[in-house]
């Protein structure tokens, strides 16, 4: 069996680990697209597998730990899924109209946050099955599109807020009170008409924000 369709085997078995000793230890020469299509697959499995918060530094080619120019660590779970972005880039051409190669390099953007390119590849991998012919190992292929394009959809139309309500509304109301006096000084009935429409104004402007907040 070509290398290529025993590695696409294997993954879809799980069997990644398998994927990646083999590939790394044939001479490049041996290597098919397929076979480096189905080893980036391979990588970007073996990286959802380990936890986020794991600390356990990438390594490169040479075997050495992987360090941004800031000297931050690069984990090896993001060690793994860049392995997999730069095949993918060097692929392009060969897999451009190919569903499977569309529906995964939409999977490494929604990973890393990047929901417009992933929307862009989910969007173009539904096109695509609209006109291939599945297997029956894919048969399920077009409903697990839809379900990422929906949910990356969703991701923006409706952003992540990453501090919490609570944390929000006391910085809210920390800044309110460093202005409250103002606000008031500004309101009383002696004060000019531009000074009552400043205050107006502010009065206005937090109200604004506060129901953002909500």
């Amino acid at each position: 069996m070509e290398l290529g369709k025993k590695f696409e085997r294997w993954n879809r078995q799980g069997k990644f680990a398998q994927v990646i000793e083999l590939f790394e230890q044939n001479p490049e020469q041996d290597m098919t697209a397929q076979s480096l299509l189905e080893y980036a697959i391979a990588n970007f499995h073996t990286a959802l597998s380990i936890d986020p918060k794991d600390t356990t530094v990438g390594r490169g080619e040479d075997g050495s730990e992987i360090y941004m120019p800031d000297g931050t660590p690069v984990s090896l779970r993001d060690t793994l899924i860049y392995k997999g972005f730069m095949v993918f880039e060097g692929l392009a051409n060969e897999f451009q109209h190919d569903v499977r190669y569309t529906f995964y390099y939409g999977l490494m953007f929604e990973e890393k946050g990047v929901y417009q390119l992933a929307y862009f590849y989910f969007q173009n991998a539904l096109t695509i099955s609209s006109e291939a012919k599945f297997s029956p190992e894919d048969s399920g292929l077009v409903e697990l599109i839809k379900e990422h394009l929906d949910a990356v959809r969703d991701k923006l139309s409706f952003p992540e807020i990453k501090e919490p309500f609570a944390d929000r509304v006391k910085k809210f109301w920390a800044e309110f009170v460093s202005v409250e006096k103002e606000i008031l000084q500004n309101l009383a009935p002696d004060i000019s008409e531009d000074q009552y429409d400043k205050a107006s104004s502010l009065i206005d402007n937090c109200t604004r924000f506060l129901s953002l907040l909500i």
